[in-house]
């Protein structure tokens, strides 16, 4: 990495240093504050202490990658926007939305459909109905035949 590279911050970098999250280490936010927009590598490397001068170049760089700081005299990477295409005139009134369809006044169709509906459904539980009615007198007859022929065996 090159001493004559000045840093600065990028909106991730600053989101850091103004919320202080706990992503970052103790020693690398170090070395993102002293990240000021205006010196150099090396002028950052002469104002930082001797215990952080040895690992500030890996930080940078660790933090560089992180998208924490950028090179100031490189360009910033600009996110190409979608163009929206314009709507086509083919659209049928089918494929709009309207909301005012739950307050429309059935028609005798709806309601007929409607009706069968119920009926099929009112017969549906009807049937059901009638089907355990059979199921529990034919249990009850069971019982009945079998409590008959256990009598009977306790009789001979």
């Amino acid at each position: 990495m090159s001493e004559k590279i000045i840093f600065i911050r990028t909106s991730s970098g600053e989101d850091e240093v103004r919320n202080r999250t706990e992503h970052l280490s103790k020693d690398i936010k170090r070395a993102l504050l002293m990240v000021d927009g205006t010196a150099t590598v090396a002028e950052i490397l002469k104002r930082s202490s001797p215990s952080l001068r040895v690992m500030l170049k890996d930080m940078f760089a660790e933090l560089a990658s992180g998208g924490f700081i950028r090179d100031k005299s490189k360009p910033v990477s600009v996110v190409k926007q979608a163009v929206v295409s314009p709507i086509s005139k083919n659209t049928s009134v089918d494929d709009e939305l309207d909301f005012t369809a739950a307050y429309r006044v059935p028609t005798p169709e709806m309601l007929a459909a409607e009706g069968r509906k119920e009926a099929e459904a009112k017969r549906a539980v009807e049937t059901r109905k009638q089907l355990v009615t059979a199921e529990k007198m034919r249990l009850k007859e069971e019982t009945g035949k079998f409590k008959a022929m256990q009598a009977a065996e306790i009789v001979r």
